[in-house]
């Protein structure tokens, strides 16, 4: 379960939402590109935070019987080089610069990987794999690291067909998700969701200019109000399910340019009984909430 709420976080931020073309004046409109290629050694400076809670209550005839919560939180900042893209310019391999990566559980930054350090971030089938001198990075490192960077696995629908719109759109305009495209993604991971149980939208909410850049601020949402899951463990069954997700990203108007801002938040709820074992009439209810920001700002040597 936290498995599945995890790949749904790392796949909405990673799908951030819009990117568009620029050149236009304000009062034409900005028509909408969904995908910037990324160029092997680019470089740019990150900054990023995140936290990840994972609670649960499991009861059985009004009595409680189990309950826990665990939270990890994640500070970075450092220098990313791209070290490999595909044929789209999406990035297969990353290098990290540590400057500062801080992280712990139960919200406290008690764990850090030294300044001057090199992370490795490739993607490795379907998953990010992140290595430190040429080893993996522990479990809870990479967990917390996997908040706020990962890598493109090839499971993620095209950005355009998922978020995007026809025409010229100015501020304001607000155009619907293509609830398909979401629930073939939540699919992969083996969430069903039927299209009426879903809601979202994206808005061009306004232009900042950031250090001289002009950019768009995309917002967007997708709610879902019930799912149900393939992967189930034998002898429990969802009883509910809802999610929903938010983004926001500054997105420079100048197409060649990639973006310096997403912001994301993921949360699942779940309600579920056993029917079998020791745990048989008992129900567990979970929450997952994940949270994200990061800033990315290219440079030269």
């Amino acid at each position: 379960m936290t498995r599945t709420t995890h790949f749904l976080a790392l796949r909405m931020a990673a799908l951030a939402c819009a990117v568009f073309l620029g050149g236009a004046a304000a009062a034409e409109g900005y028509l909408i590109q969904l995908a910037r290629p990324l160029q092997k050694g680019a470089k740019y400076r990150i900054s990023a935070k995140g936290s990840r809670t994972d609670a649960s209550v499991m009861s059985r005839d009004e009595q409680v019987i189990r309950e826990a919560e665990n939270t990890i939180r994640v500070e970075l900042e450092g220098q990313i080089e791209i070290l490999e893209v595909d044929e789209a310019g999406r990035p297969l391999k990353e290098a990290l610069g540590v400057e500062l990566f801080v992280y712990g559980l139960g919200g406290q930054l008690t764990n850090s990987v030294a300044t001057g350090q090199v992370i490795i971030a490739e993607t490795v089938g379907t998953r990010t794999e992140f290595r430190l001198a040429g080893e993996r990075l522990s479990g809870l490192a990479s967990a917390a690291l996997e908040i706020v960077l990962s890598t493109y696995r090839g499971d993620v629908p095209d950005e355009d067909y998922m978020f995007g719109t026809f025409g010229r759109r100015v501020v304001g305009d607000t155009w619907p998700v293509n609830g398909e495209a979401v629930a073939s993604l939540m699919a992969s991971s083996g969430t069903r969701v039927d299209t009426e149980n879903l809601d979202g939208s994206v808005t061009l909410a306004g232009i900042e200019n950031v250090s001289g850049v002009e950019c768009l601020r995309i917002d967007a949402r997708v709610e879902i109000d019930d799912f149900s899951m393939t992967d189930l463990p034998s002898g429990v069954e969802l009883e509910e399910g809802k999610a929903e997700v938010t983004v926001s990203g500054l997105f420079p108007t100048d197409p060649a340019l990639a973006k310096l801002q997403d912001k994301t938040s993921v949360r699942m709820e779940m309600v579920l009984t056993s029917t079998d074992g020791p745990f048989a009439g008992a129900t567990m209810r979970t929450r997952s909430i994940q949270s994200g920001e990061k800033t990315l700002v290219p440079f030269t040597d």
